[in-house]
Order: structure tokens, then sequence, then C-alpha cells
């Protein structure tokens, strides 16, 4: 595959893109802006793959613009999706620390800009500057706890309270959230993807998510979602 610079894309993008970075958080400017020439921008269309399943990790990604999912499919067209990424997010960085080839595909959900770090640049930065290794042990735990949390939630709750809980889930995982009663996930998450998220039908979630929006918890249309980030977090306690 071939990787061309978008147009659109501005001289100092890369740099902002990793001054924003909750893993570089620390890092003198000096530092990231060195980074900065040392890092790819990807572009991909819609539908198109980033990674599949038993490809071998060679850095980390950073979503510029568009969004992603994370997930695979089965032989009897069944797809389970872990996790859908919009601008702003970074990930695989658990696979690389883990020095292990990915089990689920990545694809771009719409055209999308991410810019890639290779692993020597992530390496040489983290040697460099350890606070890197704190902050993404911090933001590996943190996903680990999720996943806990959600693996015993969903043999435990009602669907109600699973689209609940994963709702909640990527709000806590977005980039920054705001102080606000209502906030938008930046996700676009139709009822479809969350049915593939939670592994229940997509009746079953169209119907949990009428009852959440009855409730006062959340609204949605066409994929936008905003919650009620007081009522939904009471709710899921």
């Amino acid at each position: 595959m071939t990787f061309q610079q978008a147009p659109a894309i501005k001289p100092g993008d890369a740099l902002l893109l990793l001054s924003r970075c909750h893993w570089l958080e620390g890092v003198p400017v000096d530092a990231l802006r060195k980074l900065s020439t040392q890092v790819q921008w990807r572009n991909f269309k819609s539908g198109e793959y980033i990674y599949r399943s038993r490809d071998l990790p060679q850095g980390v990604y950073g979503v510029l613009s568009g969004s992603v999912k994370i997930g695979i499919g089965s032989s009897e067209g069944h797809d389970a999706v872990t996790t859908v990424l919009a601008d702003g997010t970074w990930f695989g960085e658990v696979f690389l620390w883990a020095q292990q080839a990915y089990f689920l595909d990545c694809c771009a959900m719409q055209a999308s800009c991410l810019l890639f770090i290779p692993s020597a640049a992530l390496n040489a930065i983290c040697e460099d500057h350890p606070v890197v290794y704190r902050n993404l042990l911090k933001d590996v735990s943190t996903k680990a706890l999720y996943t806990h949390w959600m693996s015993v939630q969903y043999k435990l709750y009602s669907p109600e309270m699973q689209v609940a809980r994963r709702l909640l889930v990527a709000l806590h995982l977005q980039p920054t959230t705001t102080e606000c009663d209502w906030v938008e996930l930046r996700e676009r998450l139709s009822h479809e993807l969350i049915a593939q998220m939670v592994g229940l039908s997509r009746p079953r979630v169209t119907q949990a998510i009428k009852t959440l929006v009855q409730q006062g918890l959340m609204t949605a249309h066409r994929g936008r979602i905003c919650i009620h980030v007081e009522k939904l977090s009471a709710f899921c306690r």
C-alpha cells in the first residue's frame, strides 16, 4: 500500500497532535518537535484496513481525522467490534508492547488520516523521557480495567445496563471530556455497531436505547449519542 500525504494536512499538524497525546504528557516541546520529523501520515479510504489480524505491529497510531473500528468477523458472517476510535485518539500500544501479532482487524469507518509513530521512534522517546512509560502504563491499565469490568457485567446485567455501561466506557476513553451535564460521544455509534460491541441483537439494543432515552439518560439520532453524565453514571452504579 502506498501512503501519501493529504493536501489538507498543515505543517504543524503533527506537532499539534503529538502535543495533545496523553502518552506524551510531560515531554518537552523540543523533543516533540524532533519526534514530529520521524512520524508518517497515512491516509485510508472508508472500509480500508489499517492492519489485519496476524500482522505484526510496527508502531502506534493517532487519529487526526475520521474514525476507525477494531474487531473481528467470523466465518458465519458475524462481527464483533471491541471499540470505535474518533479523532484525537491514540491506539496500537497494547499489541506493540506485548510484541504479539494482532488478533483483531482495524479498518477505517470513513476517510481517515492517521499519524503513525514507528516503534523505534517511540522507544527512543520513552528511553529519553521515562514519563512516557508511566503514561503508557496508566493507559494500558485503564483499558485492562474496563475490559475486566465489561466482561463481568455482560454476564450479570440487563441489556439496558450493558448498553449504558458500554456508552459510559466510551465516554471515559474519549481524549477529552467537559464538565457539562450533557456530553456528545465523538464516535458515531449506530445500533448495529453497539450490538456488535455488547453481543446483543440489534432489535434488543434498539429497545434498550429507547428505554434509556425515555429515562432521560441519553439522546440518540443518526448515530450521534449524547449522554447525561450524572444520570447515566448514577444508573450504572
